[in-house]
């Protein structure tokens, strides 16, 4: 996620509004990733979705509720930063400062009472969550043949202009 550099809720909670021709409007209710955006355009489109692509459509998720759905953030500009949104609690990881943050979103919806560090179940879990999700992309990008992309001063300039970056 380039944004803000932040990974509280005012800054990833950000509406998707996708508008398809001739059918009806429609409501997902869960949080959703980003990397579901291109299989949910393939799914409209009706081109097939390839095997093994992060992500899925969200074409079938209209009105329903998947209380299981982990949702995943992550910022890589200004330090990396890592979250986990999932069952009504939000873990948060800064791989600079090697810190957690962990919130109870139903209790503390502004992200304002840090409880991280107890021996709490669901923190436990979610820490494992993210550390198979974060093992995942250093597999993805070892076996990537891409290089890095350099970015010219003018457009960092435009980003930092813009508040993406400080």
């Amino acid at each position: 996620m380039i944004g803000h550099g932040r990974m509280y809720e005012e800054i990833l909670r950000v509406p998707l509004i996708i508008r398809i021709p001739d059918s009806q409007p429609s409501r997902i209710q869960d949080s959703v990733e980003s990397i579901d955006i291109m299989p949910t355009v393939l799914d409209i489109l009706n081109l097939s979705i390839p095997p093994g692509l992060d992500g899925r459509s969200l074409m079938k998720e209209a009105g329903v509720r998947d209380p299981e759905r982990a949702v995943y953030s992550e910022h890589f500009v200004s330090g990396n930063k890592l979250s986990l949104k999932y069952k009504g609690f939000k873990l948060i990881y800064f791989e600079s400062r090697k810190r957690f943050e962990f919130y109870s979103l139903t209790v503390d919806p502004k992200e304002e009472n840090n409880i991280a560090g107890g021996t709490s179940p669901i923190e436990l879990r979610m820490k494992k969550m993210l550390s198979k999700r974060i093992a995942k992309a250093g597999r993805a990008l070892a076996e990537s043949s891409a290089g890095s992309a350099e970015v010219d001063e003018a457009t960092l300039k435009q980003l930092r202009a813009l508040g993406h970056l400080q």
